[in-house]
């Protein structure tokens, strides 16, 4: 059986363009190339191309401030880094001497350990849910939404869980600078 496909629109054709736009120029701006870019890039271009381009345009105005430049950094992890204590919810989908990239994945109801994250990060959400925080002295709920936000990085370990309905999906650029 032949499978019928519609054309894009022009606005849809738009769309994807500039998110492609974006993601290149994002990569542009970390300093990727060869096998490293192409790792990121296949592994980032499916959501981009279905975020709303203002997502992915405040990326790139975050980046605006921020000198890239990769220095010599310790080895050695914090005890409470997030991929050493939520290796379920925290995978590293590729890492240099200057970035590390994390794609965040919380289930509705998932309980994600007390951990931290070092290094600033750029953070991606591509859905968003409900969630409770616990920083150990308080806890609070807080929406997490789909947009594009600079962290801190602090050793100051947090943990969540998801009491929204919906699985939780970002990524993080963590800044090794």
């Amino acid at each position: 059986m032949e499978s019928i496909r519609q054309p894009l629109t022009s606005r849809q054709y738009e769309s994807a363009s500039n998110s492609c736009f974006n993601l290149n120029a994002l990569l542009d701006h970390l300093e990727l190339k060869g096998k490293d870019r192409a790792i990121v890039s296949k592994k980032l271009a499916p959501y981009f191309a279905m975020l709303p381009e203002k997502i992915t345009q405040d990326l790139l105005s975050l980046l605006k401030g921020i000198k890239f430049a990769p220095q010599q950094q310790s080895s050695s992890l914090a005890r409470t880094d997030a991929v050493l204590q939520a290796p379920n919810t925290h995978l590293i989908v590729f890492e240099n001497e200057g970035i590390r990239l994390l794609e965040v994945l919380v289930d509705p109801g998932e309980e994600v350990p007390f951990h931290s994250h070092q290094w600033d990060s750029l953070m991606v959400t591509i859905q968003g849910s409900r969630f409770k925080i616990n920083d150990g002295k308080t806890i609070c709920e807080e929406d997490w939404l789909l947009m594009a936000e600079k962290l801190e990085g602090s050793l100051q370990p947090l943990s969540y869980q998801n009491i929204g309905t919906d699985v939780f999906h970002a990524f993080a650029f963590e800044l090794k600078f």
